[in-house]
Order: structure tokens, then C-alpha cells, then sequence
């Protein structure tokens, strides 16, 4: 996605908001029919790749709230609806034997392309933050989105509406702390629960997972490298056919800078 967005605050505390943003992409699927015991049938594959592209709109607002002592209340909410967008379908078959292992053992069935179109469900998105400047904040977010009204060309099954809920803290010892660089760190951790829009086996697919990270500030400058490690299950418990374990590490670069200021101190 591509964003474009603009904002307004009407009045002191409040501000409301808007995206137009330019979706585009592939899906692609492999789909095979292996005789593994037999090599006197014909194994199948059926690939798919699903196009699309097209314009969303999203509308949001947000409450901001000043307490006493530097402390904090933020609330919003996000909202976009469902819309249309073009798409390209090619659904090639194909049959292979196991005998032959080279590429050129692939024989092609039928091929066809489709021009078509996608229903990508509404979304809304909440969350809510407060704590103290500078120093803590506890987040919280909510996402739903209403997949059972979607629409993606194709062998995608059945879809059923999502559900996610995130939650976070972050805390900053000290964030002017001239003598110990380890009190200026931002120690963030957070944790999540999803249920997806896919089904398995007539079964809603859910995944938990945590975070811990950390925003290391740059020497001199606002800008900051932020570190994560992310832990995962995706899949139900009792099921043992489709369960995953994950890790992810990752980092990022947040630039910060004073354009066109000329310093008067070094």
C-alpha cells in the first residue's frame, strides 16, 4: 500500500483524519495432488496467482487528553470500509510423473486468465493509550475486520471474520540521563491474540505471540534504532496437523532532524 493522508483538529484535544492509499499485489498458490505410493498415476498441480490493485479510503479521529503531572489519555478509532478492486486470476494445471524428475516432465493441462474483481471486507480499528510523557505508556488496540463478506477469486475456502487484540508497554528510565546511556533506552514489551479470517478444517485459525524491543536513541539527534524479538504460535493446541512456531528478529531506523535550523551551539 501507498499512502496519502491529511488531518485537521477542529477544536483543542480532538482531531480527525483521512487515507486514500493505492493497494496493489500478488497472491500465489500451489496446490498439488501427489501419489506418493504409486508411480503409475500422474501427480496434479494447480498454481494460481491472483493480481490486485485499486484506491481505499480510510477515515480515523483521535482524542488526546492533558492531565496533571505530565500524564496522558489517548483514544481512536479508524475505520475503513469495504471496497472493490480489480483483479487478474491465472489458474494453470498441470500433471507430472514421479519417475521424471527433471522440469520438463511437467505437461500442461489447461491454462486460463480472468479479469475480475476482489471484495476486500471493512476494517475497524481502535486503541487506546495512557500513562505519563517521557517516561511510560500502556497501549492497548483492537482490529476487526469482516471477512465473512469477502471476496478473492479462486480455491481459498471459506473466510470468517477477524479478530485481533494487542497490548504493550514501554518505559524510559531516564530520558535525559547524562551519566548512564542504559537509562535512555525505551524497554518496550507487548504481547497479542488473533483470530484469523482463514478456516481449517471448519476451524478459525488463532495465534498468540509476544514482543520484547527496545529503542536505542542516536548520539545528538532525536532519530533512533529499534531492536525486536518476536515469539509466535500460530494453529489450535489440540490440532496436530497445522501448528507453527515462530521467531522473528528485526530492527528499524526512525529519522528525526531539524531541517533548515542553523545551529547556534556545538
Amino acid at each position: 500500500k501507498f499512502y496519502l493522508g491529511s488531518a485537521v483538529s477542529p477544536f483543542k484535544y480532538f482531531s480527525v483524519g483521512a487515507n486514500m492509499f493505492v493497494l496493489f499485489g500478488e497472491i500465489n498458490r500451489y496446490n498439488d495432488f501427489v501419489f506418493f505410493s504409486d508411480n503409475n498415476y500422474f501427480n496434479m498441480r494447480e498454481l494460481e496467482n491472483t493480481a490486485i490493485r485499486g484506491i481505499g479510503y480510510e477515515a480515523s479521529m483521535q482524542f488526546m487528553l492533558p492531565l496533571r503531572d505530565k500524564k496522558f489519555i489517548n483514544a481512536g478509532i479508524t475505520f475503513a470500509p469495504g471496497g472493490k478492486f480489480n483483479t487478474e486470476y491465472d489458474q494453470l494445471f498441470m500433471r507430472y510423473s514421479n519417475v521424471q524428475t527433471s522440469s520438463l516432465a511437467f505437461d500442461t493441462l489447461s491454462y486460463d486468465k480472468t479479469d475480475t474483481i476482489s471484495f476486500i471486507p471493512a476494517t475497524v480499528r481502535a486503541g487506546l493509550s495512557f500513562g505519563k510523557e517521557e517516561k511510560l505508556t500502556i497501549g492497548f488496540d483492537l482490529e476487526w475486520s469482516k471477512w465473512s463478506k469477502g471476496e478473492l477469486p479462486g480455491s481459498y475456502g471459506t473466510f470468517t471474520d477477524a479478530l485481533s487484540l494487542h497490548a504493550g508497554v514501554e518505559y524510559i528510565p531516564d530520558k535525559y540521563s547524562n551519566y548512564n546511556f542504559l537509562d535512555r533506552i525505551e524497554y518496550r514489551m507487548g504481547c497479542r491474540y488473533g483470530q484469523s479470517y482463514a478456516l481449517y478444517n471448519n476451524t478459525q485459525v488463532k495465534e498468540y505471540g509476544i514482543t520484547f524491543g527496545a529503542g536505542i536513541p542516536l548520539r545528538r539527534t532525536r532519530s533512533r534504532v529499534s531492536l525486536f524479538i518476536d515469539l509466535s504460535k500460530r494453529g489450535n493446541p489440540d490440532d496436530i496437523q497445522f501448528r507453527e512456531t515462530r521467531i522473528s528478529v528485526g530492527a528499524s531506523l526512525n529519522l528525526f532532524d531539524y531541517w533548515f535550523l542553523k545551529a547556534k551551539y556545538e
